[in-house]
């Protein structure tokens, strides 16, 4: 499987795009917040600021979106208005994102209330892209961790101490609209909802 194909599921009846994957025991944090935004990398790929910018990608008017950490049972699946790079996480953010809905949440400890954009630093520093801990002090559901503060060197940090493994992103989409896709069955590496998808693998 090359690193510049993309993994799109149907789920729920809903089709999905992966839009972030981290898997920090093989592919460490990053290096920056450039490279969470974009990276085609196995073990640490994300295509988040290709698809923050197009319109297109809102289902039925907002950001419909699914996170799932490795070491935890369930998943979030919401859905909010404002695509979370452009909607800071700071003090007059409110206890949600804006436009905020839940579909299914298993997780809502350390103030899970949808993912908004990094701006507080902790320990001096900016220690992820984006997080879903909304009107916080400290940051879990993190999305592209650089561990800059040293607190998550083996992990990144989801709703509880000591953090996962890996992390997932997808989001809503209407249709399929990669091409030369190919189809098959195979068994999720993180063990997603513990059953088999179809699951489109898209080369560009």
């Amino acid at each position: 499987m090359s690193d510049a194909e993309y993994h799109q599921m149907d789920f729920k009846g809903a089709k999905w795009l992966r839009i972030f994957y981290h898997n920090v025991q093989f592919g460490g944090v990053f290096r920056n917040a450039e490279e969470a935004k974009h990276s085609i990398n196995k073990y640490k790929f994300s295509i988040i600021e290709d698809v923050s910018k197009d319109h297109k990608y809102k289902y039925e008017g907002k950001y419909e979106f699914l996170i799932q950490f490795s070491d935890t049972s369930g998943y979030n699946w919401w859905r909010q208005s404002i695509f979370p790079l452009f909607e800071d996480d700071n003090t007059s953010i409110g206890t949600t994102v804006k436009g905020y809905e839940e579909v299914s949440i298993s997780l809502r400890d350390r103030n899970w209330g949808g993912l908004a954009h990094t701006v507080r630093k902790y320990s001096g520093c900016i220690p992820c892209l984006l997080d879903g801990s909304i009107q916080s002090e400290k940051y879990f559901y993190t999305i592209g961790s650089n561990n800059c503060n040293k607190d998550y060197p083996d992990t990144t940090p989801s709703n509880n101490n000591p953090g996962a493994n890996e992390v997932t992103l997808w989001m809503r989409i209407s249709s399929f609209g990669f091409k030369s896709c190919q189809s098959y069955k195979r068994r999720n590496s993180i063990n997603l909802f513990a059953v088999c998808f179809m699951i489109q693998t898209c080369s560009t």
